[in-house]
């Protein structure tokens, strides 16, 4: 560890044992990041933007807040 820095904590929600990100979760990831970068951070802006560059879903469809919410709180389980 370097001089001065508190050692590394592996919290919970930031690590997953075991379990590979499938390919779904690696597109969310990439499409937050393009989202986040452009400056978008409120609920109905992350919505928009994913589908105005046609980032579906788990099942294809357009994204909704309801359906945002619920995959991020399934993913934090």
């Amino acid at each position: 560890m370097a001089a001065g820095y508190p050692e590394a904590e592996n919290i919970v929600w930031q690590t997953r044992e075991g379990a590979e990100l499938t390919e779904f979760e690696i597109g969310l990831s990439e499409a937050l990041d393009a989202v986040f970068a452009a400056g978008v951070s409120d609920l109905t802006g992350i919505v928009d933007r994913f589908n105005g560059m046609d980032f579906r879903n788990r099942e294809g469809d357009v994204w909704t807040a309801e359906g945002f919410e619920a995959e991020i709180k399934q993913l934090g389980s």
